[in-house]
């Protein structure tokens, strides 16, 4: 387990010792109730942008795990409208926003003008949006575990969690230094330097999940595969 060197750790370290014991008797007693409920494994993997995130992700899903992808499942809703949740979708959208659909997609226009100044409005669609992306990830997990599946992960524990119906099993960081996410970052967007820094400082890691592993992405892209493909090959053998 990577424990050491965590910030909460050595906060808890700081406030006393039995803090700590206590804190992992509660992940013990949590790992415990989820094999109890599932005997699927769910991973939850985040870290900051342009971290690589999606590499162990890719590298998860060569190796046989079934990935839940919030941002692809909500892309895939968007384009496959008569499945029975995207149609869902589209009704809890419309009775909020009134008709704002051109034909099987929202008309960018229509429903942009309710919520480009209007912040309640921002978070109303959020909400609806993450409501049925997230019964599509649970209608495939459900799906997958039926037909025997047992290794999940998703990328969106932060906006998820405590949603699915299962627990996670536990939470994988992603973590990178500041100037190679940025760089990272202007190569894959296309964007001038000082506007990935702009936005790589905006959007942090989650500091209320503790992770159980931590993956630090120091490397280029061919090493830090090679290093997720070793880290799992070690779960494999040791267990999650």
């Amino acid at each position: 387990m990577i424990f050491e060197n965590h910030p909460k750790i050595t906060q808890l370290s700081e406030k006393g010792g039995w803090l700590l014991l206590a804190h992992c008797v509660i992940i013990f007693t949590r790992e415990q109730r989820v094999k109890e409920r599932s005997d699927i494994i769910l991973i939850g993997v985040y870290g900051g942008i342009a971290a690589g995130k999606s590499v162990l992700l890719e590298v998860m899903s060569e190796q046989g795990f079934l990935v839940l992808d919030g941002d692809r499942t909500f892309e895939y809703l968007m384009e496959t409208p008569g499945s029975p949740i995207a149609a869902q979708m589209k009704a809890a959208i419309c009775e909020r926003f009134g008709p704002v659909y051109d034909a099987d997609r929202p008309d960018p226009e229509k429903l942009g003008a309710q919520v480009r100044e209007d912040l309640e409005a921002r978070r109303a669609l959020a909400a609806i949006t993450h409501r049925f992306t997230m019964a599509e990830m649970e209608r495939r997990l459900t799906e997958y575990e039926a037909a025997g599946g047992d290794l999940a992960a998703t990328d969106a524990p932060q906006t998820f969690r405590g949603r699915f119906s299962r627990e996670m099993t536990c939470h994988v960081l992603v973590t990178a230094p500041f100037l190679d996410r940025v760089l990272r970052l202007s190569r894959r967007e296309g964007l001038p330097v000082r506007e990935a820094e702009r936005r790589v400082g905006l959007i942090g890691e989650d500091a209320d999940i503790l992770p159980r592993y931590i993956l630090c992405n120091d490397a280029d892209r061919a090493e830090f595969r090679r290093k997720c493909a070793e880290f799992l090959e070690e779960r494999r053998r040791c267990g999650w």
